[in-house]
């Protein structure tokens, strides 16, 4: 059996596309080896910087529960105590600014009555010295 010109072509054909083939094969193999290396060498910065973002928010979530801890017992300070006190010195000033009006009051009295004491005395004095 003898192969003609044509066998020949058809099997360099065959033989091409079966190199190409392995060849693209190979080729993406490396070239994907190459960009996963490069990948990684410039993402492991990033996945660096990943972790200590991850590292400062646990420790952010961990600040915001003793802060909430910290407002809610302030809270109940302010409710239980606080506020109480506020409104008993409220009441005590409440009543302290009563007891003023009515000491203003005596001292209108008090500075009538000497006043009438004063005139009692004058007409003493001069009904006497008659």
């Amino acid at each position: 059996m003898t192969l003609t010109n044509g066998d020949l072509q058809a099997i360099e054909q065959v033989f091409e596309r079966m190199l190409d083939s392995k060849l693209d094969r190979m080729l993406d193999s490396k070239l994907d080896s190459k960009l996963d290396s490069k990948f990684d060498e410039k993402l492991a910065p990033i996945k660096a910087d990943i972790g200590e973002l991850k590292a400062d928010v646990s420790s952010i979530k961990a600040e915001m529960v003793e802060v909430k801890d910290r407002l809610t017992n302030i809270e109940l300070l302010q409710e239980n105590q606080i506020l109480p006190s506020i409104r008993l010195l409220a009441e005590g000033h409440t009543a302290l600014a009563e007891k003023l009006d009515r000491l203003e009051d005596l001292r209108e009295k008090v500075e009538d009555i000497h006043i009438t004491t004063q005139a009692v005395k004058l007409a003493f004095m001069s009904h006497v010295s008659k």
